[in-house]
């Protein structure tokens, strides 16, 4: 009797034992998960804190930007009123001087009109509902460029385009296009402005995969002078103006504009300058397909523009077949999903078709479209229906390689001849 006495003892001891244990353990976790999360709530508070001083820092040196904006065509309105109230209690008022004074007024007037506009339009831009549509990318590039080239100086600079257009156009994102047409123009703008006579001017546009998404990417560069490095980091904060382009009419709200569109339209924007070389400003945009509903775009792809590669045309054939390393995607056919978005891919590029061996051959890639004057029926290889109905081959013919017919497209690597000047 005392030995199982002793044993069911031993038996409680242990179970007590064990549920000590099991209750240090607990609480050991509860204080780790406890740990864990002050932690967490520390570091969140730590990053607001410093995301509130950093936008605290740029409010204050936004201000002071604007005190100085202010200040010099304010100065100028008051030596101007007081110039011509002073003539006008002459006994016979200078015209001159009083009309001198009066364009001096105007002027001073339309930069504050100009400056406050711009604020306007940056608040708006950052608080307004957008409208989200679907945007032809490959429409609204084109239309940027032939906007730009009517812009005060572009007639003096070379401004070219390169956009990718195979296997099939530059995809369409959710936007608002007025918006985002008023970006490009912006960075295209800026590059006339920043770049001499005889700059180029280049806007370079193609379709990337970042992260396993899919991404349009739109770079604009000039060979200006540059940015200094000490500065590439300020230059996105709102009135600001490089120390040595402030002889050039300007707000310094163009990239602030351009970055607050494009960071509510889900994507993001990267700067790269080298002084005395020049600049280039890359923005990303996601692809429909892949973007996320309007209320979560955004912030979306903050950092996927620094995650982009350089925009630049095919150099030679085995870009067309290589891997996904290179600077576009390879041809390939679209998947149900990207036919779902984008449509059955479709030529738009302009096409240089000419009889040789009596072939009909596009000379801007080197394709054969099959014997002349005989187009494919429909339901054979090559027949395109739909609204955008095409000839297209069903494969290259032998009589029309590349060494016969050598192509001169954007993407061939070939030097493009520019017209030749009016007479």
């Amino acid at each position: 009797m005392n030995s199982y006495l002793v044993f069911e003892i031993r038996v409680w001891l242990l179970l007590v034992l064990i549920l000590l244990v099991a209750v240090g353990l607990a609480v050991g976790v509860w204080f780790l998960l406890r740990w864990i999360r002050r932690s967490r709530e520390e570091e969140v508070a730590q990053t607001q804190a410093r995301a509130d001083a950093d936008a605290m820092q740029r409010r204050n040196r936004m201000l002071i930007r604007l005190d100085h904006e202010l200040k010099n065509p304010l100065t100028a309105l008051r030596t101007s009123v007081a110039t011509v109230r002073s003539a006008a209690e002459d006994d016979v008022p200078d015209r001159a001087v009083i009309s001198a004074s009066a364009r001096q007024i105007d002027t001073s007037a339309r930069r504050v009109a100009r400056l406050l506009a711009d604020l306007r339009k940056l608040a708006d831009v950052e608080s307004r509902a957008i409208d989200f549509q679907r945007v032809d990318m490959d429409m609204l590039v084109h239309q940027a460029v032939e906007d730009a080239r009517t812009a005060p100086g572009a007639e003096d600079r070379m401004i070219v385009a390169t956009v990718a257009r195979a296997p099939w156009k530059l995809p369409d994102v959710l936007g608002e296009e007025d918006l985002l047409l008023s970006a490009i123009l912006n960075l295209l703008g800026n590059a006339i402005k920043y770049s001499s006579d005889t700059d180029t001017v280049e806007l370079r546009a193609n379709e990337q995969v970042i992260d396993k998404h899919r991404w349009v990417v739109v770079e604009v560069a000039d060979t200006g002078a540059g940015i200094p490095v000490d500065e590439q980091q300020v230059v996105w904060d709102e009135l600001h103006r490089g120390s040595r382009v402030r002889q050039v009419a300007g707000s310094g709200m163009g990239l602030s504009l351009v970055r607050a569109i494009i960071s509510r339209h889900g994507g993001s924007v990267e700067l790269f300058s080298q002084e005395g070389v020049g600049t280039a400003v890359r923005l990303v945009l996601p692809v429909l397909g892949d973007a996320p509903p309007p209320g979560e775009l955004e912030g979306y792809g903050a950092k996927a523009a620094a995650a982009s590669r350089p925009v630049q045309p095919f150099q030679d054939q085995k870009s067309h077949s290589g891997s996904t390393g290179g600077q576009m995607l390879p041809p390939r056919e679209p998947n149900s999903e990207e036919r779902s978005i984008m449509g059955t891919p479709r030529r738009t590029s302009k096409r240089r078709i000419q009889t040789v061996n009596g072939e009909l051959v596009d000379t801007s890639t080197g394709e054969s479209l099959g014997p002349s004057g005989e187009q494919p029926a429909p339901g054979t290889p090559g027949y395109d229906s739909g609204p955008y109905r095409r000839f297209k081959p069903p494969h290259p013919g032998p009589e029309a390689s590349p060494q016969q017919v050598p192509p001169n497209g954007p993407h061939s690597g070939q030097q493009s001849v520019p017209p030749p000047a009016p007479q």
